[in-house]
């Protein structure tokens, strides 16, 4: 005779394998592990920088002396989930020649442009595993001064990796209920 686990046993097993083991697409607040300024990546055709880098903090400074520069910060999203952070916004341009957003598989969100000097707000959204995302300054004039770019409380989906010791828990589990299905065999052969 054979045993075969019930649909509701089976399911038991898997939720407790997955209680012990973690749970994708938990929150990462700031520039720290996965997200941490080291593993993004900065991209731009002409003198825009990033200016600041903290485990709390980033600001990127557009262009000012290319034509129709975007300087782009990015990463792929570790996990599915929610992307959220506080931004702000200013430039010492006028006009809608400089602009900030957020940056979404090479799309450009436009968040704020020169005519939001002093813009400061929150902003978030839900992304895919692998995703790129990031900010973006983009300068459609390079002249006049660069749009300023900050962004402060960066939350972005993570995986949490388990413990050594729930693994061993895991494995523990697998093999007493080996054993046990086994015990109950010989049970009922006898």
């Amino acid at each position: 005779m054979t045993y075969t686990l019930s649909n509701k046993r089976l399911a038991a097993y898997a939720a407790a394998g997955a209680a012990v083991m973690g749970t994708a697409g938990v929150a990462q607040a700031d520039f720290t592990g996965y997200y941490d300024h080291s593993n993004w990546t900065f991209a731009t055709g002409s003198d825009a920088a990033v200016t600041g880098a903290t485990s709390t903090f980033l600001e990127i400074t557009g262009a000012n002396g290319n034509f129709a520069d975007v300087a782009t910060y990015t990463i792929a999203a570790q996990a599915s989930g929610l992307v959220s952070f506080h931004f702000n916004y200013s430039s010492s341009d006028t006009g809608n020649w400089d602009n900030a957003g957020f940056y979404l598989n090479g799309s450009l969100i436009q968040l704020v442009n020169n005519a939001g000097q002093g813009s400061s707000f929150t902003f978030s959204t839900t992304v895919n595993a692998g995703d790129i995302i990031g900010f973006f300054v983009r300068s459609v004039d390079g002249a006049f001064g660069p749009g300023i770019l900050q962004v402060d409380n960066f939350v972005g989906p993570t995986t949490v990796i388990p413990e050594p010791s729930a693994a061993l828990l895991l494995a523990l589990g697998t093999v007493g209920g080996t054993l046990a299905m086994r015990r109950r065999r010989r049970g009922e052969n006898n």
